[in-house]
């Protein structure tokens, strides 16, 4: 049981991520020793990140990364001097690339940060409270539902200025209902154990047995479905840029830079969309491979089905 290996003093956050933070480490070493495709893109995944961040301190262009032109240097082929070439502007597209890599990744973390925790707290609640308030929770859940999540994010950011922050908002409010399904289904089983009703047995409150002995205990498939949506973010927030009503020039962005681009293909110049869009599609498929290991490591019977 859960609760029983997560000890009172590890406080809020060590009682959320306990189902993670507890597991063997063995099982963990294992199952990426086992998954190579996984390892690699764990490393491939922590080299963008730290490359992204790092950005400024990787590139001689970093002026460009952020936008600044070159027009001397414009539609310059991939060589020595710029590996990846130079957009239309004469930027740089490695060190554009790279600062994308901070618009796009910080973004997808934000989105579903924000999805998971709104999604979770009111599926944890709805499940094991019931009754009128379920009921709610659950209508509202199936109204979001039932339009396709990219149409709305569109139609949202589109009301909203074009922007990077209504850009999270606009999709982490088409999200946020997925993790309160599986948080609920989650909350409901866990409402009959023993261990919440010997809580409710010594007193406890509603809000505090859902906060030390419900929502702990319901982490697992929400952080594995977390993982997986991180890929799916990426695109999204690619995807929005794409359309113009996500991030605005000259913030760097990979959704942006491919919708450039690809009015120069034709030209000859393949280039400027073909590298940020490489690494909307590695990253992508970094993270559902490393979240097929993680949903193995959290939830050893997963191997199986």
């Amino acid at each position: 049981m859960l609760e029983d290996r997560i000890p009172p003093s590890t406080g809020l956050l060590g009682r959320l991520f306990g189902p993670l933070l507890g597991l063997r480490s063995h099982r963990t070493v294992r199952t990426f020793r086992r998954d190579r495709l996984a390892t690699a893109s764990l490393i491939f995944l922590l080299l963008v990140i730290l490359a992204s961040v790092a950005a400024p301190w990787l590139t001689p262009y970093a002026d460009q990364g952020a936008g600044e032109p070159n027009i001397l240097e414009k539609f310059s082929p991939p060589g020595l001097s710029h590996p990846f070439g130079t957009d239309q502007l004469g930027r740089d597209i490695l060190a554009r690339v790279l600062y994308g890599g901070r618009t796009s990744l910080l973004a997808a973390f934000s989105i579903v940060l924000i999805a998971l925790l709104v999604g979770t707290a009111l599926g944890a609640l709805a499940g094991y409270i019931g009754g009128w308030f379920d009921e709610v929770i659950m209508r509202v859940t199936d109204i979001f539902l039932a339009f396709p999540p990219l149409l709305l994010a569109i139609t949202v950011a589109t009301v909203l200025e074009p922007n990077l922050a209504n850009a999270i908002f606009a999709i982490a409010l088409t999200w946020w209902p997925w993790y309160t399904r599986i948080a609920r289904g989650q909350a409901i089983s866990l409402s009959e154990r023993a261990f919440v009703q010997a809580a409710q047995g010594l007193g406890a409150g509603e809000l505090a047995v859902v906060r030390r002995h419900i929502v702990p205990n319901l982490m697992t498939p929400v952080l594995v479905q977390a993982t997986l949506d991180l890929g799916s973010a990426i695109i999204t927030v690619a995807g929005l840029s794409f359309l113009g009503v996500g991030v605005q020039p000259p913030t760097a962005d990979w959704g942006a830079m491919v919708s450039e681009g690809r009015l120069f293909v034709q030209s000859g110049v393949w280039w400027l969309a073909t590298f940020p869009g490489l690494m909307i599609f590695l990253s992508t498929l970094a993270f559902n491979l490393l979240g097929d290991s993680v949903q193995i490591v959290l939830d050893p019977r997963a191997r199986n089905g």
